[in-house]
C-alpha cells in the first residue's frame, strides 16, 4: 500500500510542476487541468501540504488572469487547509494575496483585515523584506482611510525592519512614504 502511495504522491508532483511549466508558459487550460488532477492525487493520498501548494497555483493563476472571484475561491481554500495543518507560509501568501484582491477592487476595509490577519502570522517569521512589505502595503491602506497617525507608525515600523534588509530602495520607499504623511499633515 505504501508503494501506491508513493508512486501517487511523485505522479502528483509531476504533474503540479507540468501544470507550473505550462503556466510559465502562459498555457493556462493545459495548466489548470494539471493541477487539477495534482489536486485529485494529493487529496485521495491525504497530502493536505501540496494541496495548499497547489491550490496557491490554482489561485494566482486565476488571479493573473484577473478571474478574481475564482482566485478568492482557490487562495481561501487554501488557507482553510493552511490553518488546519499550521502551514504558515500558505496562510501569509493566502491571506496577502486576498488582501491584494480586495485593495485592487478599492475595497480597502477588507484589504486592511486581509493584511493585518497575514501581518499576525508573519511578524513570527524571519523573513524581514517581506515583513516590511506588508507593513508598507498595511500603511497605504490606512493612509487612503484617512488614518494618518496609524499610517505613520506602519511605515515607521516597516523601515526599522526593513533596515534590517540592508534594502536600500526599499528603505527610500518607505521614507517616501514617511515623508508624504509628513507633508500631508503640515497642509492638513
Amino acid at each position: 500500500m505504501s508503494d501506491k502511495i508513493g508512486d501517487e504522491y511523485s505522479q502528483a508532483q509531476k504533474l503540479h510542476s507540468l501544470g507550473a511549466q505550462a503556466q510559465k508558459l502562459k498555457h493556462f487550460s493545459k495548466a489548470e487541468k494539471l493541477y487539477l488532477e495534482s489536486l485529485e492525487i494529493k487529496e485521495r493520498i491525504g497530502d493536505e501540504l501540496g494541496r495548499a501548494q497547489t491550490l496557491l497555483q490554482l489561485g494566482e493563476m486565476a488571479e493573473n488572469q484577473d478571474q478574481l472571484d475564482e482566485a478568492i475561491d482557490w487562495y481561501r481554500w487554501c488557507l482553510d487547509i493552511s490553518e488546519k495543518i499550521g502551514y504558515e507560509n500558505g496562510q501569509v501568501t493566502s491571506l496577502h494575496r486576498l488582501g491584494n484582491i480586495a485593495e485592487s477592487q478599492n475595497n480597502l476595509t477588507e484589504a486592511e483585515n486581509w493584511y493585518r490577519k497575514s501581518l499576525t502570522i508573519h511578524a513570527k517569521t524571519i523573513d524581514d523584506l517581506n515583513h516590511g512589505f506588508i507593513l508598507k502595503k498595511l500603511g497605504n491602506i490606512v493612509e487612503q482611510l484617512g488614518r494618518l497617525r496609524e499610517a505613520a507608525a506602519l511605515y515607521y515600523r516597516a523601515e526599522l525592519v526593513l533596515k534590517r534588509t540592508n534594502n536600500k530602495q526599499k528603505i527610500r520607499e518607505i521614507r517616501q512614504c514617511i515623508e508624504r504623511i509628513k507633508l500631508e499633515n503640515s497642509e492638513g
